[in-house]
């Protein structure tokens, strides 16, 4: 195994000059998709907010590499409708990113249970099969409170053959969460989806000021040019 992540790294070592030579070369193809309250049409108050879950997903793309790797993403910002969405940082303990650092998820899970608010799946994009083209390998993510009471740390395991963790550091400013999102086997691979929902007692609150819950995500990646995409959700006003 550990030959196997040797090449993985040196793969990016050679390959990271075409990675910039090339860079703002791709073309994004983004989406994102947010879901408050697990129904499609979820029924809120209009007024009071109150506990419920959030799923988001997205999708990252580029239909112009003949290889099909996506573009590599270094930051997702998503913004969630202040109206509508409330965090409460304070419902659960927190985790120190070092404690789950490297671990399995059954590991990283033993070491911080009391602070999980969440979690999903993900896909990373290497480029890995024959000359070259994209290999995909699926991973677990498990959604931490960060320790420092501002943000979520997602704990993303891609199993064998590759064993490796990486763990993205989401920051929340009110109902904006920026998230960093570490290079790929040394640069060269990226994230193709990845969903993650947080329903852990009241971390998330939501209600329906307007009939509509907005999200939007802006997108960074060191081979295209950033995006910037939306996404509406409707919702019902229960009565009073």
């Amino acid at each position: 195994m550990r030959n196997k992540r040797l090449m993985i790294v040196a793969l990016g070592a050679t390959l990271a000059l075409g990675v910039a030579a090339s860079a703002i070369g791709a073309t994004a193809t983004q989406t994102i998709d947010s879901v408050l309250g697990g129904k499609t049409t979820p029924k809120f108050d209009k007024k009071k907010f109150k506990p419920t879950s959030i799923q988001v997903e997205t999708t990252t793309a580029d239909a112009s590499n003949p290889a099909a790797i996506p573009p590599k993403t270094t930051q997702a910002k998503i913004v969630f409708d202040k109206k509508d969405v409330k965090f409460n940082a304070k419902a659960v303990p927190g985790c120190h990113a070092s404690q789950i650092e490297n671990t399995t998820t059954e590991a990283a899970k033993a070491a911080c249970g009391s602070s999980i608010v969440g979690g999903g799946s993900a896909i990373a994009a290497l480029p890995l099969g024959a000359g070259g083209t994209r290999q995909d390998f699926p991973a677990v993510v498990t959604a931490f409170n960060s320790a420092d009471g501002k943000g979520i740390l997602l704990h993303s395991r891609v199993g064998a053959p590759l064993n490796t963790t990486v763990v993205l550091v989401g920051t929340l400013s009110g109902t904006t969460l920026t998230v960093q999102v570490p290079p790929l086997a040394g640069g060269v691979g990226g994230i193709a989806e990845f969903k993650t929902k947080v329903s852990k007692k009241d971390y998330v609150q939501g209600r329906c000021a307007d009939k509509k819950i907005n999200t939007s995500g802006t997108f960074t990646y060191s081979d295209a040019p950033s995006t910037t995409v939306s996404d509406t959700q409707k919702c019902k006003q229960k009565t009073s």
